[in-house]
């Protein structure tokens, strides 16, 4: 491994997201983001509340489908397609590339989401960027490492995903202080509770607890180091 490949690859990646991921991820926003700011515009007396609290409830329930959209076939994409054929014929330890990819990818998506909230702010008023960006950038490190785990052990992660994500939010919308044997999973559960928590924090006072950033980031490195541990046992090929 050099690091001459690796820097070499970099663009690639960068260059890959924002091909394949970054123009869906600027559509979806714009499509999400339009109804609001044509309501904005045409209440009389021109714009009524405040525009970044409504981009902040924007991003509370479209965060997780930036992430999705992000974090689909990290590993399993290149697997399924055969493309590690070609990408690890230099000498490139397949854990440093999609280490470096997961990293990446992170940046190009907050790269896209700034485009997005600057596109938000000549259209629909001034905004401050900084809590939609801290909350998307928690939703991607906290869903990024169960994502990452899934696709370097099967080829259907995008579904796996959802599902699992989706089981949980009923979990938790269900048993929650119910004094139920059910909460005893939230421990083993992605941190759905937690990015709900930041997400009401950063809407009243633009910042998040401790607690939840620890949980969140915690639980994700956990899977994360799991499926680069995977990475470098299993055979890439299988």
């Amino acid at each position: 491994m050099t690091r001459a490949n690796l820097l070499r690859y970099a663009r690639w990646q960068l260059q890959d997201f924002f091909m394949d991921r970054g123009i869906a991820l600027v559509l979806i926003g714009v499509l999400l983001a339009s109804p609001e700011v044509i309501m904005m515009h045409r209440r009389s007396g021109g714009f009524r509340g405040d525009a970044s609290q409504i981009l902040m409830g924007l991003a509370a329930s479209t965060a997780i489908i930036f992430a999705l959209v992000s974090l689909n076939a990290q590993v399993s994409g290149d697997r399924t397609r055969g493309y590690f054929r070609f990408l690890f014929a230099k000498p490139v330890s397949p854990a440093v590339f999609y280490a470096q990819q997961f990293a990446l990818w992170f940046v190009g998506l907050l790269l896209v989401v700034s485009v997005l909230l600057g596109v938000f702010a000549v259209t629909a008023g001034p905004v401050s960027p900084w809590p939609i960006l801290w909350y998307v950038a928690l939703v991607y490190l906290g869903f990024g490492g169960v994502a990452f785990f899934i696709s370097t052990v099967t080829r259907r992660d995008w579904l796996i995903l959802i599902g699992f994500w989706t089981l949980t939010q009923i979990l938790v919308s269900l048993y929650k202080d119910r004094d139920s044997w059910i909460e005893n999973l939230f421990f083993i559960l992605p941190p759905v509770e937690h990015l709900d928590n930041a997400s009401k924090a950063l809407l009243r006072q633009g910042l998040v607890g401790t607690s939840d950033v620890a949980w969140i980031l915690g639980y994700s490195a956990i899977f994360f180091g799991l499926g680069l541990f995977v990475l470098h046992r299993r055979p890439f090929h299988s």
